[in-house]
Parts: structure tokens; sequence; C-alpha cells
């Protein structure tokens, strides 16, 4: 291509030259400069043209002449035009056989000038001859490499064929582990309506497994978008002291009770949904969409980087999860979360899920069932969450965030003031209220949680989770004919440590206090259908918690009687890496104050291996 364009420029000089040049007789050309007779008119021409730079200096040349254009070209491309020092042209003057022959010279040298410079990487004769010689001398090697690049390619077309997708990938987890968990001997634990969870004494050793095949259909629509579809089996049970309204120590990848006990596993879809990418702001793809009928507010809300891998770091599920921020309304739902990063340093990320998202309603407008209208994705039990996340450096991770939790006695959370952390327990977790007066609880919950690399191998993380929580009676009194009103408050919190690679990469020591969720204000009220609320009529006399009225001297407490103690969890966790796709992950449990009554503690332990491919 190069070639062809520079011959065309030296076509067109030779043409515009020929044109002007106009010679006075067609006698024998001249084969020297020897030959002729007047050589020393060629200086002459030094000191009769000069240099021109932009043909618009010469004043005789009209712009709108026909030959202005070839000026133009010859001038400024090839810098080969010389004018009369007057700043004239004089292009109607005849041309002298010597003027002829020094612009041809000048146009001449310029042409050689942009052939080398276009030319200087281009292969020569003896490059091509030492280049077919390596071909003859590696004749035999370059065609068995030619031959097993064509049977790649075949073994590459046959497995194209076989899969099912070109797109989707497919990964992986294994969890198996030991579960043991023990008390005081002879003791009897009780929860805080005073009903028995069950004798200490020899501890209880249990297998508990699960596995998660996930499948990522990557790049279907658009650049970057993922639909997942993840199955998820368990088999086991990690809560054996648990009662009515109580339960501790509950381990995140295993069912509380209930579960299959012979090493089977019940398996579900528990993971399904599309998400995809947009740009806005300026941002390249800094927006993310998600939706489809099981997501979890857990991917997107009250995250600590060191206690997200239940398999791998805490596997208790309140480390793991905020009990008021994610476990009033946990597991999937139908639902759609938004993820908007203004920039590297803040994200705000919304999110919204119904519990019963599925469901067309009943026809009964009753305590316990769902009613039409009452349910589907914006009724019934929802969850609605915004969260602003900062990052001032690097090494700091901060979240702060509003969410809204209603409650619904027609849901599956029916009884439970804390609606699916009753599956959890642990604190006032498991705390029931009498569904035939409270038509629904609306949960206000606020929260704050920071990770901090403080050092390379040294990091600190916390949360912190206040909720104020309004009860609901029915229209019209309800089944008792009773209505409630008012509110109560709680609260929870976390603080941890954190060693990563501690005697090893990819290990990592963990040690965090928990304290699970605490009624720290009950403001809840019943009062007669009439609306009056007696002087003698004192919170809760309406039994709209259980248990609160002590069966044995009758005094009632508003929330259960036998609540004398506050909570708390310390967990110790150590991971230690044997390759990039098993990990190894002891782990003790020290209950203090079970269930916020004032009674011995339990000691919960666990070795688990963690497989991932």
């Amino acid at each position: 291509m190069r070639h062809a364009y520079v011959s065309l420029g030296l076509a067109g000089v030779l043409g515009l030259l020929a044109v002007v040049a106009q010679p006075a007789s067609a006698e024998m050309p001249t084969t020297s400069v020897n030959d002729l007779s007047s050589p020393s008119l060629f200086g002459q021409r030094g000191r009769s043209t000069a240099q021109v730079n932009s043909v618009s200096e010469l004043t005789d040349v009209d712009p709108n002449s026909w030959a202005f254009q070839a000026l133009k070209s010859v001038v400024e491309r090839y810098g080969c035009l010389e004018g009369y020092p007057d700043k004239t042209y004089r292009g109607n003057r005849p041309l002298t056989r010597y003027e002829f022959a020094a612009g041809l010279n000048a146009c001449l040298e310029k042409v050689n000038e942009l052939i080398t410079a276009s030319t200087a990487n281009l292969a020569t004769k003896e490059d091509l001859a030492t280049l077919q010689r390596l071909q003859e001398e590696f004749r035999n090697e370059l065609a068995a490499l030619r031959g097993r690049v064509d049977a790649l390619e075949a073994k590459t077309k046959e497995i194209e064929s076989k899969l099912f997708s070109t797109t989707a990938k497919l990964d992986a987890e294994v969890i198996m582990a030991a579960n043991i968990q023990g008390g005081d001997v002879n003791y009897n634990y009780v929860d805080g309506a005073g009903n028995s969870q069950g004798f200490g004494g020899q501890a209880n050793a249990n297998f508990i497994t699960r596995t998660r095949l996930n499948i990522r259909a990557n790049s279907l629509i658009t650049r970057g978008d993922q639909l997942r579809v993840r199955l998820n089996g368990r088999a086991g049970e990690s809560t054996p002291f648990t009662s009515r309204q109580g339960r501790v120590a509950r381990v995140d990848y295993a069912e509380s009770t209930g579960g299959p006990l012979d090493g089977r596993s019940a398996v579900d879809f528990d993971k399904v949904y599309y998400d995809f990418p947009l740009s806005l702001f300026g941002g390249t793809n800094n927006l993310r969409i998600r939706f489809g009928p099981r997501i979890e507010n857990i991917d997107l809300l009250g995250r600590n980087k060191f206690t997200q891998n239940e398999g791998q770091q805490f596997s208790f599920r309140n480390f793991r999860k905020d009990p008021l921020l994610i476990q009033i309304q946990e597991s999937s739902h139908p639902g759609a979360h938004i993820d908007l990063r203004f920039s590297r340093q803040f994200a705000l990320r919304i999110f919204y899920a119904a519990r019963d998202g599925g469901s067309a309603g009943g026809i009964a407008d009753e305590p316990g069932n769902v009613p039409f209208g009452g349910s589907g994705l914006f009724g019934g039990s929802t969850q609605i969450a915004a969260e602003i996340g900062f990052q001032p450096t690097p090494s700091i991770d901060i979240g702060i965030g509003y969410s809204y939790v209603n409650v619904s006695s027609a849901g599956g959370s029916t009884g439970f003031i804390f609606g699916d952390a009753s599956g959890s327990g642990g604190g006032d977790g498991r705390l029931r209220y009498d569904a035939g007066n409270v038509s629904n609880v609306g949960h206000n919950i606020f929260n704050a949680h920071v990770d901090w690399d403080i050092l390379p191998q040294v990091a600190i993380f916390g949360r912190y989770t206040f909720a104020n929580s309004n009860f609901y009676g029915y229209a019209n009194g309800g089944a008792n004919g009773v209505n409630v009103g008012g509110s109560l408050d709680s609260n929870t919190w976390m603080a941890g440590l954190a060693f990563p690679d501690l005697f090893g990469r990819g290990n990592a020591l963990q040690v965090a206090y928990l304290q699970p969720i605490q009624i720290s204000n009950n403001g809840v009220i019943a009062f007669p259908t009439e609306g009056s609320n007696p002087s003698d009529d004192p919170r809760g006399a309406q039994n709209v918690f259980e248990g609160s009225v002590n069966p044995i001297t009758g005094v009632v407490s508003g929330l259960p009687f036998n609540r004398t103690g506050t909570e708390g969890n310390v967990a110790v966790a150590y991971r230690f890496r044997v390759s990039d796709r098993l990990s190894l992950t002891p782990e003790v449990l020290f209950v203090i104050n079970p269930n916020n009554v004032n009674q011995n503690g339990l000691t919960v332990g666990n070795v688990r291996a963690t497989f991932e491919f």
C-alpha cells in the first residue's frame, strides 16, 4: 500500500512539471551534464528563486485557479516548490530547461526520502532467503507442529459439541464437619419462659455435611451479566439445646432440627437470579442490578469480610449473619437489589424482598392465614433496606444502613417477635407473641459495620445494630377481642480480631465476642377492644408475650418472666489452608448465660473440612 502511495505522488509531480515545462526544440537528449554548453546557469537559480512553505505565500496564484490544488499538493506534501524572491510564482512565464532540471531534482530527492522512510522496516531479499532456508531446515518439525495444532482444533470442537453451554461455569463446595455440644453435668437448661431445653452432662457428637453446586452462565445477553442457579443439600442437625422459646449455637451450614440424619441430603435451589451491569454518571459498569425468585440480603447488606465464609471462618450463624438486620427475614426470597458505585470510596446498596412473594393469597382474613391482597410481592412479610458503603482507604471498609422489616402473623414466621431469627435463637431471638392478638410487627433497624486492616496480618472488625419494633393489632380486635400497641427496643453487637496468614499463607486466626438479640426496653401494651387501658392492666397482662406470667408467683412481667441475664458468645476459629482446594478449620464457642437467663454456660466445638473445586 505504501509503494502505491509514493508512486502515485511521483507520477503527479512529474506530470505537473511536464505540463509547466515547454522545451524550445526537440533535440537529441543530453546524457551528461558535461555536455551542456553553459553549466554555470545552474548557479543563477539560487539567486533568482526562494523556497515556498505554503502556496498562500505566492501573491499571484489565484485560489480559484485550476492549478491551485496541484501547486498546494506539491508544496505541502513534498516541499519542493520554489517561487521568486518577490513572492510571485509567474505561472505564465516560460520555463527554462535548467529550471526544469533543478525542480525535478528537488522533487526526486524528496520522493526518495519518503520511499526510504516507508520501506525501512520491510524485509530485504536477504531476509527472505534466510527465512526460506530456516523453513527447509525445520520442515519436519513444522509438519509435526501443524499436525498437533490440527488435532488440538479437532479435540476442541469435540469438547465444545458436548458442552451444555459454552458460557456457563460450574463450581462446587463440600463441607464435612464433626460437631460436639455439651454442658454441665445434670444441669437443666431453660429458656426465658422457663421451658426446659435439656440436661447437660455427656457431650453429644454428630456429623454434619453440606454440598453446593453453582451454575453460573456468564455474558448471556450483555457483557458482564450472569444467570446463577445454586443447588444446596444439607444433612445433620446442629442445635440439640432447643425449646419453644430458646435455642443456642446454631451452625449456619446445617439444619437446626428435623434435617436428614442418615447422611442423605435434602436438595433445593436456594439461589436463582439474574444479575447485569449498567454504566451511570460517567462510570463503567458501576451499577449492578439483580432480580429473581431466590435472592438473599446477606449477599449485599451488613457484610463483614472476616465473617462471610461459614465454611472457612466462623460457622455459627449469629456471627456470620446479623440477627436483626439479616435474620428477621432470612434465607432467599423473591426480590431485587441494586449496587451503585459512585467511586472507589462510595457505594449505595438497595434491597427488597418478599417472604411470600409467590403467594396468590387466600380468602379468609383471619389470624394465621395469608389473606388475598395481603401477600405476594408487596404484602405480608417484606424487607426493604438501604446501605451506604464508605471506603476512605483500601484498608478500611464502613457500612451504615437502615432497614424496615414487616413480620406478618399470616406469614411463615408466625408467632416469633424477630421472625426468622428464631431459627438461630440466642438471647431473646426466639421469644414469641400471641398471633391471635398481634397482626404484624414492624421493625425499624439501624446498622453500622466496619472492617479495618490495621496491618497486613492484623485486622479488627465489628458491627452494631439497633431495632425499634412496633406491634399492631387486628382491625376488629382479633380472635381474642384484644388489641395491642406500642413498641420495644432491642440491639445486638459483635467485635473481633483477625490475624490473616498466621503460620502460613492462606491461614487465619479469628477471635470474636457477640451479644445476640437483647430487648432493652419494652413499651408494648395490651388493651381491650373498646380501646381503654385500665390502670390496673400492666403491660403484657393480656398475654401478648408467651411466658409473661410467672407460674409460681402469678406475677406478670410483660416479657417472659425468666429473663435474668444477658447472653454472650465467644468464638475462636483457625483456618489451616492445606491446598488451594482444601482447608481444615477447628472452632470452639462458649455460650454465657444462654437465652438471656442467668444459668451455667454451654460449650460447642466443631472441626470441618471444606473442599472447593
